[in-house]
């Protein structure tokens, strides 16, 4: 069973800019936290959480599973998709 604090979204009403400006992540780097994913240590979290949060402007939410395979999912997809990258 999921966590009770991810159930209940706030409605987007506005689209915000995605990208964060002042920090950037090539193709590859991108490509390797998605694969880091697969057998996530302690000390590989910041990194996946930082680029998760360049592209999606908020953080990864390691304290719920569902939340983990929904935006480990979600950032597949905009790998595969946006990124053209086969994985």
């Amino acid at each position: 069973m999921g966590c009770t604090s991810c159930k209940k979204k706030k409605v987007v009403t506005k689209l915000e800019p995605v990208m964060d400006e002042t920090i950037s992540f090539n193709n590859e780097q991108i490509k390797l936290a998605y694969d880091l994913l697969g057998g996530i240590k302690e000390e590989e979290r910041p990194f996946v959480n930082e680029v998760y949060k360049y592209i999606f402007n908020e953080n990864f939410d390691w304290g719920c599973k569902t939340c983990v395979n929904t935006q480990a999912r979600k950032l597949k997809n905009y790998i595969e998709y946006e990124l053209k990258i086969k994985l």
